[in-house]
């Protein structure tokens, strides 16, 4: 029996998680600046941390919403993409800044994040194609999860010995370094339409790999909270460059008088 819901009333539900992903973003940028005022203020961490963690999961849920009611629009698309900057871009750059410090360092490091977290986003809304297998560049969410989840760690672990906290310090403009480079790059990251077909498929790698990360993601939470995340968060941004990396190596084994003129014989994941 065909659908006979009028499509405006349809639109309501995805368009309302999409606000809500609006809204926890800027709650989430308030309390961010409440710690980049008083970095000691544990109530403004958890507040930030929950409104974050409540922005993605709306996020996670809109889009797939809005396909299974047959409402998806461009308005939607732009709107989820705005709404997205604000939670995955500015909210965590806002954070980070409250770690590393409200200095110059500190700041060119948070700009550059959100810069990347934006123009991702961007470019991810400006492309009407199906998204196929791939995205091209590290989604900004899981991104800005990696983030968020390193300067909680450092701001609720805080030290005042310089070494440590230096060496936490470039831990932190490091990893978002890293985030922002691999949200620019060309990597190729699958799509969770796809890694639910491969389970449906029985595929082996797939099998293998949901596998591993059920077992060591709760071993590194368990041992290290927040810096456990985002070890996590660097090793999925590293994961595309692993066939590579292998399949050259495999052929510098086999070849090494030419194995950089051999084709390439890997797979992006």
């Amino acid at each position: 029996m065909p659908d006979i819901t009028p499509r405006w009333l349809r639109l309501i539900p995805p368009t309302a998680l999409t606000l809500t992903n609006l809204a926890c973003g800027v709650a989430a940028s308030v309390e961010a600046a409440r710690l980049i005022a008083n970095p000691a203020d544990d109530g403004a961490l958890t507040r930030c941390l929950i409104w974050f963690v409540i922005g993605l999961a709306a996020d996670a849920c809109d889009g797939a919403l809005a396909r299974k009611l047959d409402a998806a629009t461009t308005l939607g698309r732009w709107l989820d993409a705005a709404a997205d900057a604000v939670t995955s871009g500015i909210a965590p750059a806002m954070l980070a800044l409250a770690a590393l410090g409200a200095n110059a360092p500190g700041s060119v490091v948070a700009l550059a994040f959100a810069l990347a977290a934006v123009t991702r986003l961007a470019r991810f809304a400006a492309d009407p194609t199906p998204r196929g297998r791939h995205f091209t560049g590290m989604p900004a969410p899981l991104a800005a999860l990696g983030l968020v989840a390193v300067s909680a760690w450092h701001l609720a672990n805080p030290t005042s010995i310089d070494p440590i906290a230096a060496i936490a310090w470039y831990a932190v403009a490091a990893h978002a370094a890293l985030l922002a480079t691999a949200m620019q790059s060309t990597l190729r990251y699958r799509t969770l339409g796809t890694i639910a077909a491969d389970i449906q498929n029985r595929d082996p790698r797939t099998a293998r790999t949901l596998a591993f990360n059920a077992i060591i993601t709760p071993i590194l939470v368990a041992a290290w909270g927040g810096l456990g995340i985002a070890l996590w968060t660097l090793a999925y941004a590293a994961a595309p460059l692993l066939p590579k990396l292998t399949g050259r190596a495999c052929r510098h084994a086999l070849h090494p008088a030419d194995a950089t003129d051999l084709p390439y014989a890997g797979y992006d994941a």
